[in-house]
C-alpha cells in the first residue's frame, strides 16, 4: 500500500510520508527487502510473469515492468514479484 501511495504521488511531503519512510527503514533493518527491479533478469523462483511484451530498450527475458513488488524477508520469499517481461526489441 506505501508502494502504491508513492506511485500515486500521495508520500511526496508531509507527515504521511515521514512515517512511511520511517516504516520502510525498520522493515529494511529487519531484513525485509523488495523483489524485481526493472532491468533484472526474469526469474519464475522469484517473479510472475503476468504478460510478455517487446520492448526496444531492454532486452528480451529481463523485467520491463514491475506491476506489484515482492518481497524477501531474510532467505525467505514472501510475495513473487508480478512484472511484464520483455520479448526484446521488435
Amino acid at each position: 500500500d506505501i508502494a502504491a501511495a508513492r506511485q500515486a504521488g500521495d508520500l511526496e511531503d508531509g507527515p504521511f510520508a515521514h512515517i512511511a519512510s520511517r516504516l520502510e527503514q525498520t522493515l529494511t533493518q529487519q531484513g525485509l527487502t523488495p523483489v524485481g527491479e526493472v532491468g533484472e533478469e526474469f526469474d519464475p523462483n522469484e517473479h510472475e510473469a503476468i504478460m510478455q511484451q517487446p520492448h526496444p530498450e531492454i532486452e528480451a527475458d529481463r523485467i520491463a515492468i514491475v506491476v506489484r513488488a515482492g518481497y524477501r524477508f531474510n532467505d525467505r520469499l514472501l510475495r513473487a514479484a508480478q512484472v511484464i517481461v520483455s520479448a526484446g526489441a521488435e
